[in-house]
């Protein structure tokens, strides 16, 4: 995925009906999110994500519902600390 808001994205799904991602914004696109919310924010990314949805089959695409969206604090794309960080995001996707 490439889009100037978002500094990090990684993707999951493992044991799990569905696919998720996880986007880490740069700085100003975070202060942005707290601003104007997740909503907004989630719209003026969702055509790059659907540019990387285009290259998946449909059992693995990702869908809006399903994408957290991480402020700059996340700061890295070490998969199994980024994952353990936003868990609780993460599993409250599904409730």
């Amino acid at each position: 995925m490439h889009d100037k808001s978002a500094q990090l994205a990684l993707a999951g799904g493992s044991k799990r009906s569905h696919s998720f991602a996880v986007t880490g914004q740069t700085p100003v696109a975070s202060k942005e999110l707290k601003k104007i919310g997740k909503d907004a924010i989630l719209d003026a990314i969702w055509p790059a994500i659907e540019v990387a949805n285009s290259g998946l089959l449909d059992y693995t695409r990702l869908r809006c519902e399903l994408v957290v969206l991480a402020g700059s604090e996340t700061g890295s794309v070490l998969r199994g600390l980024s994952l353990k960080f936003l868990a609780t995001e993460i599993e409250g996707l599904w409730a």
